[in-house]
């Protein structure tokens, strides 16, 4: 059985057009992310993607997206999809913050201030991705969430250890797929699809390949 995941990191916030660590979960979308997010709307329409059930994060900008994208959609709240926690310095300027923490990127396992580190991150998105394996197989789930668990979520299927994070992100409004069909050792082994299109004829090839969600 297999399990396929369908993953919308959300539209441009405040937080990002202000260049901000990472916001906190209060962080609405900016002006600039709606209007991106209308001109999407049609497209994810016309993709019918065959949702069986959807998850959003506990931050008000991907639940915003979540809410607009499919709007008829019903989705299950969890925590663990959140961006990483960055504690006292959330709401900084990354330029401010790098000025007295100049290597924090150096190292998955350094913490935010106050926070999480990459590594704890990583670690409740694959308690999340155990848990969709045991409780969802066989059905294509929707996640709309954020760039930090999406890359998570594509280095364990392309094996990209953490020391790289984040080796691979995903535009605003983007779709990336990942397809599991078996395990290895407690994790699923992971396919990638597609990754962070808002393209509609790159999306079409995928399918031309064979690929049946």
């Amino acid at each position: 059985m297999q399990v396929n995941l369908f993953l919308v990191r959300h539209g441009l916030s405040i937080a990002n057009t202000q260049g901000l660590v990472t916001g906190d979960i209060h962080d609405l979308l900016s002006t600039e992310g709606m209007d991106d997010l209308q001109k999407l709307v049609t497209w994810y329409k016309e993709l019918t993607l065959p949702i069986e059930v959807a998850y959003t994060s506990q931050w008000r900008r991907a639940q915003q997206t979540a809410s607009e994208l499919f709007a008829t959609q019903e989705f299950n709240i969890d925590a663990r999809l959140g961006e990483a926690c960055a504690g006292i310095v959330a709401n900084w300027t990354l330029g401010d913050f790098l000025q007295l923490w100049p290597d924090f990127y150096n190292s998955p396992h350094n913490c935010y201030p106050g926070g999480e580190s990459h590594i704890q991150l990583n670690n409740r998105v694959m308690d999340w991705l155990e848990w969709i394996y045991a409780n969802h197989t066989g059905q294509n789930v929707l996640v709309v969430c954020h760039s930090g668990p999406i890359a998570c979520l594509v280095q364990q299927a392309l094996r990209i250890p953490m020391d790289r994070f984040p080796a691979l992100l995903p535009d605003h409004c983007s779709l990336t797929i990942i397809q599991y069909k078996d395990r290895a050792q407690v994790l699923p082994v992971g396919k990638l699809r597609i990754f962070s299109t808002t393209s509609a004829p790159r999306l079409a090839s995928v399918y031309r390949r064979g690929y049946t969600p």
